[in-house]
């Protein structure tokens, strides 16, 4: 049982992407605390069991004419026995202990062994009726057996996928951005305003406002983008995703009211990708990857459950072009090196100096009057030859043009790429990820070279899906070499992994109840499951091997050793279920991540006792019926 469990965790460790990241290490863990514990049990406890048996061994007779004193005989006696009076009273402490805990243990819960005494001995008779009518009808039960696990495969089809359950963390982020060239001051009083929105709002503790930049976006407060800003909005404690939801809803159609508002939610993020879609567009032409760009952010926008859909191929800030005309330099001999070093430090200023304030040095920059270069005919009176003995204003010399030029180029293979991201809302990361697909198939006008491609967090979930397959199947494989060794035979082994598809129904069946979508959370418990469900079979298998080596019939032994392993394997089941119950209901911070494993393990294990204690011994008759 150790072998098959460490084999089942030792192929996460090869796991790659986001599954990796959370699971890699309690592989490890498991993998070396399983292996130490097995080596203690095989040396360290048989060790103390026989130094605590001595002390039952009755004192050997002693030959008073051995040639030594009575003082010799006890000094020696003392000696040898000294360290064993020491284990012998260390093990009756924890003897007497251990007996006063069990015995308030069982006054406590006397009424609930009389219930389950009760119980029980209902359940081992019908489980004797049950089990006699299935070694009747063989063919039928493994027909029902077969039939439940492709019905579980239809079902898996009609579940969602997503690559990780969204955390409620306590807080969001709302990522604000304004037409390019917005000034500092409106986009402060859009802050502000959003700001106020925001507190209004009842389950929000208090918010942070960064007006000027972004931080999210690797922006710092040096790198100015004055149309930019961010709100962290902080929720009070007792916070749940129903009402996190909610909060946004309610903030969706406030902001709606302001005009000329993008925005976007998301949460501090701890893995690879922020946000759940990610649509690339490639081509060469930026001004025409901005236009299939605009078209496909309002097809996309129409997929249900698709929400805060932004494209990052933006205008970014409108700047002025300068184009010379060269004759006329040449006629006033001027060159545009000059004239370009001389606008610099008339617009942006030159630093000759710094004042020494203390340990402080501040610059003193020297540039034109910020009210003399305000607008576009002020910077067309800038006079370009200063020391010249006729005036020439750059006006004279020059062509003017105001255009926006994108603040970012993306590029992906050596290509430009539009991007285009999206949250979700009630919906699953597979289930969006198809209908954006089929949307931009059908209505997107593509010309020729150029592609999309939808990435983000769906290219994650398949890495992630691609790898934990291939756990499981190595999982399955360690696990069968393990009981092969065991049982000495290639036969029994394949009996015994049986289970395992049988625990994906009831895996896939409480998934569908508490309507979970599958994620690495749910691989992993699969791959959890390949090596707990194997334990009861085993039992089951290896005890009736005992009894038809010692004698007994086949069918004598397969009823036998069924009811005889009926309450260790209940009990088992019993006990890892109640363990994982706290963890399905996800509570606590955190608890979304770790509530689809622990629902995966509990329905797959109910499932797959009650009908490994039917199934398993129906194909075992079968299976010695046709080896004999």
């Amino acid at each position: 049982a150790t072998l098959t469990t460490v084999a089942v965790f030792l192929p996460i460790v090869f796991v790659k992407g986001v599954a990796g990241q959370l699971f890699r290490d309690q592989a490890l863990t498991v993998t070396y605390s399983l292996l130490t514990s097995l080596i203690v049990s095989l040396t360290v406890i048989p060790m103390f069991f026989s130094r605590g048996s001595r002390l039952d061994i009755p004192d050997q007779v002693v030959d008073e004419n051995d040639g030594t004193g009575p003082g010799d005989r006890a000094a020696a006696t003392g000696r040898a026995d000294l360290s064993t009076r020491a284990a012998g009273g260390v093990v009756r402490i924890f003897v007497v202990f251990s007996l006063l805990l069990a015995r308030l243990f069982r006054w406590l819960v006397s009424p609930l062994l009389g219930l389950f005494s009760a119980v029980y001995g209902k359940t081992e008779r019908f489980y004797a009726k049950v089990l006699d009518g299935a070694l009747r009808h063989r063919a039928l039960t493994i027909f029902v057996a077969i039939l439940s696990v492709i019905l579980a495969y239809f079902l898996y089809t009609r579940l969602g996928k997503e690559l990780i359950p969204e955390m409620v963390q306590g807080q969001f982020n709302i990522e604000v951005k304004l037409p390019s060239g917005t000034p500092l001051a409106k986009t402060s009083k859009v802050m502000e305003r959003m700001e106020r929105e925001v507190l209004a709002v009842k389950g929000v503790g208090r918010v942070l406002t960064t007006v000027g930049s972004n931080p999210t976006m690797g922006q710092t407060l040096e790198e100015k983008d004055e149309s930019r800003g961010q709100i962290n909005v902080h929720l009070n404690s007792g916070s749940n995703p129903q009402r996190e939801e909610a909060i946004k809803d309610e903030l969706r159609a406030k902001f709606a009211l302001i005009p000329d508002l993008e925005y976007k939610f998301s949460r501090p993020s701890y893995f690879s990708f922020k946000t759940p879609i990610e649509v690339m567009l490639r081509g060469d032409d930026l001004e025409r990857l901005r236009e299939i760009s605009g078209e496909a952010k309002m097809l996309i926008a129409q997929v249900p459950g698709v929400t805060d859909v932004r494209s990052l191929i933006e205008e970014g800030t409108p700047e002025i072009q300068i184009r010379f005309d060269r004759e006329k330099l040449a006629a006033y001999g001027l060159s545009i090196g000059d004239i370009s070093k001389l606008l610099r430090s008339k617009v942006y200023g030159e630093v000759p100096t710094e004042l020494v304030k203390g340990e402080r040095k501040i610059d003193i920059r020297v540039q034109v009057r910020k009210d003399r270069v305000k607008t576009l005919d002020d910077l067309k009176q800038l006079i370009v030859n200063p020391i010249g003995s006729v005036p020439v204003r750059l006006g004279s010399i020059a062509d003017f043009t105001v255009v926006s030029s994108p603040s970012q180029i993306y590029r992906q293979d050596q290509r430009r790429i539009a991007k285009i991201t999206a949250n979700l809302s009630g919906t699953d990361l597979n289930t969006a990820v198809k209908g954006i697909d089929d949307m931009l198939r059908r209505k997107l006008p593509l010309d020729p070279g150029y592609t999309y491609e939808i990435g983000g967090q769906n290219r994650e979930m398949l890495l992630s899906f691609s790898s934990m397959r291939f756990a499981l199947i190595l999982a399955i494989f360690l696990v069968y070499l393990v009981m092969a060794s065991q049982f000495e035979s290639f036969l029994h082994p394949l009996v015994i992994l049986i289970t395992i598809p049988l625990s994906l129904i009831g895996a896939v069946l409480l998934l569908c109840i508490t309507h979970k979508p599958v994620n690495v959370l749910v691989f992993i418990g699969v791959i959890m499951l390949a090596g707990i469900v194997v334990n009861n079979a085993i039992v089951l298998i290896d005890y009736i091997n005992t009894l038809r080596r010692r004698g007994t019939g086949k069918m004598d032994a397969i009823r036998k050793a069924a009811s005889v392993r009926l309450r260790p394997i209940l009990m088992t089941t019993s006990t890892t279920v109640l363990g994982l119950i706290p963890m399905a209901l996800g509570l606590g911070e955190g608890g979304e991540i770790r509530a689809p494993m622990a629902i995966t393990v509990i329905g797959g294990l109910i499932f797959s006792t009650l009908l490994t204690l039917v199934v398993i011994p129906v194909v075992y008759s079968m299976v010695e019926r046709a080896k004999d």
